[in-house]
């Protein structure tokens, strides 16, 4: 649909409704924010906006964030107001909207498939989300995961066409990643999307499918396991109707969500002529942060991901180079904990402290405090039994652990995210207690 707007609307309204518009209009994330749920009527105003021939989903979500709601605009509209920047012929159409059984049908069709509606003006919607040029007006979402819309996530995508390496790669770092709590978001399509789908839930975290068809459609039909498995603890995540098949030209769009729900996309194998670059193109024009893996110089389906790093993308070898790059945005990202959460005890490896020079007296054990206990992995007990409350240099952790520079960065990185250790300058680490 094309949106037919140029200038900032202004509201019709009398006070209730100004009310209403005060607490809706966040679009640029500066505005007061509301945690009012939306109602099914609200709902059916969003569904019957999405429906108007003309109207862009963002087309819509401008009008409504200055008239407050989807029905206090077709009410204008209906009454001959003509919004500024719209034409009368898509004002008359957005008035004259009357299809409320197709309204009704769609909102029985989602609850029977146990699918949620999420509207741009629901407190839940994401705001890495609204961030983007084009945000949908309206979300299916389908699952027991719809907190991981919230949690820090990172995108991984490639070809359908994916070689061994390139489905290899693609689980292997969604898995790593996803055992530091980052959610992984891909498009469910064969190749690297859904090796990246099921290397998250190998580690046991959430991912989210973002699909180009209705989220009630299986494509393709082979992975009718693998959305169910998504299901159980992620989502899967489209802008289209209920029993939308699939369309070349869905596609595209949904590509723009994929990179618009995660703080940087990854791409893992890409031919020059590729999907994985759209979402490339959309995550630069997003302000996201573009990873690509690189491949065989011989290698079509490896050109466009090494096309990628000579314009400037960063080169991942391991979960360990996103993490570093996105460190700042992942420190204190809700769902990403920054904090020790349960004060109990955490046995440190003797040999590991006897290799840092590490030493106390009796004495000054019986007069330590309680330690911290998240449940450390072997590599993450190893290397965390290496740090005290001096900084230790990292060469030296490496040598002692024995994990090598890559395991040894990648698990310093997920004590880091977790508030259990600090980076001192000079590439040093220490405890954080």
């Amino acid at each position: 649909m094309v949106e037919e707007m140029e200038k900032s609307v202004e509201p019709e309204c009398g006070s209730r409704q100004c009310d209403r518009v005060e607490a809706f209009e966040d679009e640029g994330g500066d505005g007061p924010e509301t945690h009012v749920p939306v109602g099914e009527e609200e709902l059916r105003g969003w569904l019957a906006l999405g429906a108007v021939r003309g109207l862009s989903g963002h087309g819509a979500v401008r009008l409504v964030n200055r008239y407050g709601t989807p029905q206090s605009l077709i009410d204008a509209c209906r009454a001959g107001i003509v919004p500024d920047g719209v034409r009368p012929k898509l004002a008359a159409a957005i008035g004259g909207y009357d299809d409320w059984k197709w309204v009704d049908a769609e909102l029985e069709a989602a609850h029977k498939a146990e699918v949620t509606l999420l509207a741009y003006s629901d407190y839940r919607y994401p705001q890495l989300l609204k961030e983007i040029p084009d945000p949908p007006h309206l979300l299916y979402l389908r699952g027991s995961g719809v907190g991981a819309l919230g949690a820090a996530s990172v995108g991984v995508v490639g070809t359908r066409l994916a070689t061994g390496y390139g489905r290899k790669i693609s689980e292997s770092i969604a898995f790593d990643l996803a055992g530091l709590g980052i959610v992984i978001i891909s498009g469910g399509a064969r190749g690297c999307d859904s090796s990246a789908h099921r290397g998250a839930l190998k580690a046991g975290g959430p991912t989210i499918a973002v699909l180009g068809t209705g989220v009630d459609i299986v494509y393709p039909k082979e992975h009718a396991r693998l959305y169910e498995e998504v299901m159980q603890g992620g989502l899967l995540v489209s802008e289209f109707s209920m029993s939308t098949p699939p369309a070349q030209y869905n596609f595209p769009r949904r590509n723009r969500i994929i990179s618009g729900l995660s703080l940087g996309v990854l791409i893992a194998e890409a031919p020059v002529r590729s999907g994985a670059l759209m979402t490339a193109r959309f995550a630069l024009e997003q302000n996201r942060e573009v990873f690509a893996v690189p491949g065989s110089v011989v290698s079509d389906q490896s050109r466009g991901a090494n096309r990628l790093l000579k314009e400037g993308a960063a080169l991942v070898e391991s979960a360990a180079d996103i993490v570093e790059v996105l460190s700042l945005r992942l420190v204190g990202f809700e769902g990403v904990p920054t904090q020790p959460t349960a004060p109990v005890r955490e046995e440190t490896s003797d040999k590991a402290r006897s290799k840092t020079g590490e030493t106390e007296t009796a004495g000054e054990a019986a007069s330590k405090e309680p330690e911290v206990n998240l449940s450390l992995s072997p590599d993450e007990s190893l290397v965390f039994g290496c740090l005290g409350s001096e900084p230790v240099q990292i060469d030296t952790i490496i040598e002692s652990s024995g994990l090598g520079a890559a395991g040894v960065s990648t698990v310093l990185l997920g004590l880091e995210l977790r508030g259990l250790v600090s980076q001192m300058p000079g590439k040093s680490f220490v405890k954080r207690f």
